[in-house]
């Protein structure tokens, strides 16, 4: 039985939940890529306390190209009182998390800390004159409810 108990704090499977932010994507030219609104109190899974976003870059063909990373936080369904994540309810920086098209397939992660319902996180390529690929993912933790689906 001590083994079974042991695996019990190894288990991340049961314990999260893994929602697209940023879909897997080539980009040309100058756009801000926004995810949509990710619940943390309700949707698939229930309520979650911890939030994650995992960044990935992939090909970049512009090497001057900027990638910049920022989160935002609000309370309200349809997104209207949104507004910049204070740096005290992040694990890590939206510096750390922004890169250039010198860090071709590479991965940034960002924690959130805070306390609001929906958390939404934009990518806005600058100088980026060929294909770029770039994703997010949001990975929810810390479930009211386990197992997760």
């Amino acid at each position: 039985m001590p083994e079974i108990e042991e695996n019990m704090f190894k288990d991340i499977h049961n314990e999260s939940s893994v929602r697209i932010a940023i879909a897997p994507q080539s980009q040309s030219g100058n756009i801000a890529l926004q995810s949509p609104l990710i619940d943390r109190k309700g949707g698939s899974g229930g309520a979650f306390e911890l939030l994650e976003f995992l960044i990935a870059s992939g090909a970049i063909g512009t090497g001057g190209a900027t990638f910049t990373t920022t989160i935002t936080e609000g309370d309200l369904a349809n997104g209207s009182d949104q507004a910049a994540v204070a740096s005290t309810n992040l694990l890590g920086t939206t510096a750390a998390a922004s890169f250039t098209g010198a860090n071709p397939n590479s991965t940034f992660k960002l924690g959130y800390t805070g306390v609001r319902r929906y958390v939404q996180i934009t990518i806005t390529i600058a100088a980026n004159a060929s294909p770029a690929f770039v994703s997010a993912l949001a990975l929810l933790g810390a479930p009211a409810v386990l197992p997760t689906p």
